[in-house]
């Protein structure tokens, strides 16, 4: 903050900044570091914005209000009410990132308040509606603080009446949701379809500790509301890296790194050109349909053609973007595939979570009211909201957060009385539900570390087309000491993915011919290294479970990124939509689910916050 505020009055309490201040002061070559040039690296979770770096997911522009802020509050746009509302924000967001496991209070942020006289008074007044705000908003106070206290923001939702909730689904977005509703002291339960929580995040413990087989990494971890939760938790996160992938062709020959080179320059400007050819509004057709043209135009242009070894380097570009969109580029959108690219992204590293993504799950869940195996087939709003399930049993709520995947939503298996709208249908048929499996194999040894050394990742470059997808990229998952989490306990784990037109051949095997096929891979990429068989394995059905069917979203042909928000919509003031298909900003994973749980939960608190301040005027 002291790059906004030299003074650093009145704008936060006795953190690192003050002592970032001192350093800045008093210490050179810290001084140094710090330039146009070198940006200070700040700690992973930090709440505000620096004047000499880009727009931050999760983090505030100190000195001045958000849109969301504007919109809350438009009578404090103006001075000198901007200024004190700045600061009131300013203390709250430092206060919850200097602790995240203990809620932020009003009593918190007038001990820290460097204002005195009147306007101390004032802001006394005024502390609660912002940090009503901000609680709400999930931008403080949310996921697992104040470890204990069943309602720990009772004190914020003092209301005589109070919505009753049901969520249909358990998944990340569903438990979200019910957790956020149950920390504002909301009586909630969950009806999901399965006999477990986590959706399309499951962790298997076959091997002997936890492997992601569903959703496993956060997709950047600065600021990302999964990297508070670890820290809520004291777990430890693992980061991926991702900065070299070595490239196997599939005759096991590492490829040559000027031609991998060419070919990943040739790809990115191929990428640069269809931003261009969009930028016209053109009729939408097949991202892969686009690059193949722009690829063959420039081939004629420089009259040359494609090497066995490049077309299979492009291939395998292909192939990352194919499991980017979890599905075939023929069915995704040439002009809206990466329509989120427009907003600030969770940046840093990909990591994992040492115990699992499921451990923060079942924390989440804890003792909140679930119903497994409790399939909702129909959805009846009347003067409250009926809810029919498979088995015969009938719930009514004021409100119902609606959870469940695109995929089922595709499939109608919700009737819903009255229909929804024809926008919100039709969002849902443009959105597409992708698809990528996985599979993971248990070593006797790390075969692969002799040839690559300790690397996190290796890729797969195949010359056939239609083998595009097939273990495209392996994943070292092995626990043997590298990250300190286990030391004395060894277990050398290969994961990789299928993905794209792969999929209708892995559809097509059982399970046993799937592990022989990822074998045989291994053996042509390390021809020269003793691949033996795997002592045992894991593997996704994902497009075969019944409660799922899918991984997560995209934008198809003919669609657009106003499809996500229209998914975001509620209907008829009582049925609101939760999930990754309904995050514009962070789709296709765990994070855009949770945050999506969190806007929908808002929503409702909203709703009764503001009706009740309207029954009291």
């Amino acid at each position: 903050l002291t790059e906004y505020f030299p003074e650093g009055v009145g704008i936060s309490p006795p953190t690192v900044c003050h002592q970032r201040k001192r350093d800045l002061e008093g210490d050179k070559k810290t001084s140094d570091f710090i330039s146009e040039e070198n940006p200070p690296s700040y700690d992973i979770l930090h709440p505000f914005n620096h004047p000499k770096e880009g727009p931050r997911a999760g983090a505030f522009t100190p000195d001045v209000m958000e849109q969301e802020e504007i919109e809350a509050f438009p009578e404090w746009t103006k001075s000198p009410a901007l200024e004190v509302y700045l600061i009131l924000r300013n203390i709250i967001l430092a206060l919850w990132f200097h602790n995240c496991k203990q809620c932020v209070t009003v009593e918190q942020c007038m001990r820290v308040l460097g204002l005195r006289g009147v306007v101390r008074i004032w802001c006394d007044q005024q502390l609660t509606r912002v940090l009503h705000f901000m609680s709400r908003r999930g931008y403080v106070n949310h996921g697992l603080m104040c470890s204990g206290v069943p309602y720990p923001l009772s004190f914020l939702q003092q209301l005589q009446n109070k919505s009753s909730v049901v969520i249909i689904g358990a998944g990340p977005s569903g438990i979200s949701a019910a957790r956020h509703l149950t920390n504002f002291g909301y009586q909630v339960k969950i009806l999901e379809a399965s006999s477990r929580i986590g959706g399309r995040v499951n962790d298997d413990s076959t091997f002997g500790h936890t492997v992601g087989i569903g959703a496993m990494f956060i997709t950047g971890v600065i600021n990302n509301p999964l990297t508070l939760l670890v820290r809520q938790c004291d777990l430890k996160l693992l980061p991926v890296q991702e900065d070299h992938c070595e490239l196997l062709m599939e005759t096991g020959v590492i490829a040559d790194r000027g031609t991998d080179n060419k070919v990943e320059y040739q790809f990115n400007m191929n990428l640069d050109k269809l931003a261009e050819w969009r930028e016209a509004e053109p009729q939408d057709i097949s991202l892969y349909d686009k690059l193949e043209e722009i690829h063959h135009n420039l081939l004629d242009l420089q009259s040359t053609t494609y090497s066995k070894d490049e077309r299979g380097l492009l291939d395998f570009h292909y192939s990352n973007l194919e499991f980017a969109c979890g599905a075939d580029l023929s069915k995704v959108s040439a002009c809206y595939w990466d329509h989120n690219d427009m907003y600030s992204q969770f940046a840093g590293s990909h990591a994992l979570i040492s115990t699992g993504m499921m451990d923060i799950l079942y924390r989440l869940c804890g003792t909140l009211d679930v119903k497994y195996n409790t399939t909702v087939t129909k959805v009846n709003v009347k003067d409250k909201v009926e809810l029919i399930c498979e088995n015969g049993d009938v719930y009514e709520a004021d409100k119902v957060i609606v959870t469940i995947p695109l995929s089922l939503l595709k499939s109608q298996s919700i009737k819903f009385t009255p229909e929804l709208s024809h926008a919100k249908l039709r969002s849902i048929r443009q959105l597409g539900a992708g698809l990528v499996e996985k599979v993971a194999l248990k070593f006797p040894f790390p075969f692969w570390r002799e040839k690559l050394g300790n690397t996190d990742l290796f890729g797969h470059v195949t010359y056939s087309t239609e083998k595009r997808g097939m273990c495209g990229i392996f994943y070292d998952l092995s626990v043997d000491g590298r990250d300190d989490t286990s030391p004395d306990y060894k277990s050398y784990i290969l994961m990789t993915t299928i993905s794209g037109k792969a999929l209708e051949k892995y559809n097509e095997l059982t399970d046993s011919e799937v592990i022989s096929e990822c074998i045989c891979v291994l053996r042509a990429l390390f021809p020269d290294q003793s691949v033996p068989e795997c002592v045992s394995y894991i593997l996704s059905r994902w497009g075969r479970d019944p409660n799922v069917m899918m991984s997560y979203s995209y934008v198809g042909v003919g669609g657009n990124g106003d499809d996500y928000d229209v998914m975001s919509e509620e209907e008829l003031g009582a049925i609101y939509f939760a999930g990754e298909a309904t995050n514009r900003r962070h789709p296709q994973s765990v994070t855009g689910a949770y945050l999506s749980g969190i806007r929908e939960a808002c929503k409702i608190i909203e709703y009764d916050y503001f009706t009740d301040m309207i029954n009291r005027k």
